[in-house]
């Protein structure tokens, strides 16, 4: 009889790659068995403390974008027009009308979430990486993600208080941009000045800082979710709005990929240039999602967890199957 040897060190190195799922999820354990640190007037203070975090998310995003770095993929301009147009208005076009035809099945927090997934810009790292891993257009893929988070400062904000409507109150749009900008853009440019004149130091500490904005990230799923079980939004939904949720965004996954690679076939692109095309056209980002929503929707007094969770369950499901699809293509 043969035994099956259990490689620990391969096995710890796996959970270790994947550290930022398992503490997203724990994160989301604490919130639901110990949601009082993390609520208004806790200990932990989140109304302080979560925009300090999102200043310090910024302020590494701003750090991360490699402005200079993104001359080389210049001339793919055909594949940046396709890439850009996808992301701002065709994933959006897909995902309000599979939203849509829901109907009033879906909470009305959930469905605001998916509209908000539907407007991000792509991931940053991971879609360089998942491009370069799978063969593809390494400048091509960097100038997409950089352009995209940068324009995504802008047009999410400026969508998502066309998106709140009434919601907002007294607030009006003009007022809600400004306010998101001011929390956002002056810690991103202050990163994005910062980084010629430390670019051999910031080198050396890359991996420290995309840490860092890991866990501030888990830090405000931890407060959002924490408030939500404070105040029993869950028991209010029930479990069939979360498994809803679940299956609408692994079909919203699936779908988003079928359509840009036939898409990316049909406009006739170099294999290299689709293989970063469809990288960047078809995720969504966290590290900036997350702390736009709590800068756009918390002073409306929105609750962030439901618009949080279409996103969560997105962008974990998205990574599974990028995944699979970067061994297919390699």
């Amino acid at each position: 009889m043969h035994h099956t040897k259990i490689e620990f060190p391969r096995v710890l190195k796996k959970i270790a790659a994947e550290w930022f799922l398992i503490g997203l999820v724990l994160a989301l354990g604490a919130a639901w068995m110990f949601p009082a640190p993390g609520s208004d007037g806790g200990i932990l203070r989140p109304e302080s403390a979560t925009k300090l975090a999102v200043f310090l998310i910024f302020l590494s995003s701003g750090l991360t974008l490699p402005i200079a770095s993104i001359l080389p993929g210049l001339s793919a301009w055909r594949l940046h027009l396709y890439v850009q147009t996808f992301i701002f208005i065709g994933a959006p076009v897909i995902f309000f009308a599979v939203v849509t035809l829901l109907g009033g099945s879906l909470d009305p927090g959930l469905r605001l979430g998916f509209w908000f997934l539907a407007i991000l810009p792509c991931t940053i790292s991971t879609a360089v990486v998942m491009s370069t891993s799978a063969g593809g257009d390494a400048a091509a893929a960097l100038f997409n993600v950089t352009i995209a988070n940068l324009l995504g400062v802008i047009v999410v904000p400026a969508i998502s208080a066309q998106l709140v409507g009434d919601r907002a109150g007294s607030v009006d749009g003009i007022t809600m941009i400004g306010h998101t900008a001011t929390m956002i853009l002056p810690p991103l440019m202050l990163g994005i000045f910062i980084r010629p004149f430390a670019s051999d130091w910031f080198g050396r500490r890359k991996k420290w800082f995309g840490t860092l904005s890991s866990a501030l990230i888990l830090f405000i799923c931890y407060v959002s979710f924490a408030q939500s079980f404070t105040n029993q939004t869950w028991t209010r939904l029930g479990g069939s709005q979360i498994g809803l949720t679940i299956g609408l965004s692994a079909s919203l996954v699936i779908l988003l990929m079928a359509t840009t690679a036939a898409l990316l076939r049909a406009c006739r692109f170099e294999r290299p240039l689709a293989v970063s095309g469809f990288f960047c056209s078809s995720q969504k980002t966290l590290a900036a999602g997350v702390p736009m929503a709590l800068a756009i929707f918390t002073p409306i007094g929105l609750d962030t967890s439901l618009i949080l969770t279409p996103l969560l369950c997105f962008y974990a499901l998205s990574l599974a199957v990028s995944g699979i699809v970067v061994r297919w293509l390699h």
